[in-house]
């Protein structure tokens, strides 16, 4: 398992990434729920105007509140109609499976980048499982962390440290992206996007 100094050098490094480039191409907003997914889920519509995107994935990892999954709901949380694809995720159990759903479905719309919205202390965890999933397929995409303000102001360290530990444990299992494996993208985004 990597050390605690290793797991936060990862978790900056990841959320380190531009949060745009030049010419992405096809792009979609994907939501990662959890906490406050009624707030995400707005702020990814505030996101699909702001940069000309009409496609919105949502991963669900909740499935206690099951009316904010509905099609009829998420429309008004966004707050617009211009929005041509909106993918749902039913329930799944991790933030792998929600990956593993907007990869998929991102190859299969043959999209070349997606913005990630997440709350402050998944988003390294996001992308790190993003990047290893990619790694292991040996296809990439351009993943964008789109930072959205924290409705709890600044969110407990409590939380941080949790997903610390979560991404020591994954990277252990091959779950979340290792150095190298971080590197490896971030050495192909800069070719390609540069």
């Amino acid at each position: 398992m990597i050390s605690e100094a290793e797991a936060w050098a990862l978790m900056l490094a990841s959320v380190s990434l531009p949060r745009t480039v030049s010419n992405p191409g096809k792009t979609a907003v994907a939501v990662f729920t959890g906490q406050n997914a009624n707030y995400l889920i707005e702020e990814a519509g505030v996101l699909c105007k702001a940069i000309g995107c009409d496609q919105i994935y949502i991963a669900n990892t909740r499935g206690e509140d099951e009316e904010i999954y509905s099609y009829p709901r998420i429309r008004v949380l966004l707050k617009t109609n211009k929005i041509a694809g909106l993918f749902l995720q039913s329930h799944t159990p991790n933030t792998k499976t929600q990956a593993q759903w907007v990869l998929e479905l991102a190859e299969i719309q043959g999209l070349e980048s997606i913005q990630i919205v997440a709350l402050d202390y998944h988003m390294a965890r996001v992308i790190l499982t993003a990047i290893a999933l990619m790694h292991d397929r040996k296809k990439y995409i351009v993943i964008c962390p789109a930072f959205v303000p924290n409705p709890i102001a600044v969110s407990e360290l409590g939380f941080f440290q949790e997903n610390m530990e979560k991404i020591r444990a994954y990277q252990a299992k091959g779950d979340v992206a290792s150095r190298v494996e971080l590197l490896r993208y971030v050495e192909w985004l800069n070719l390609e996007y540069r």
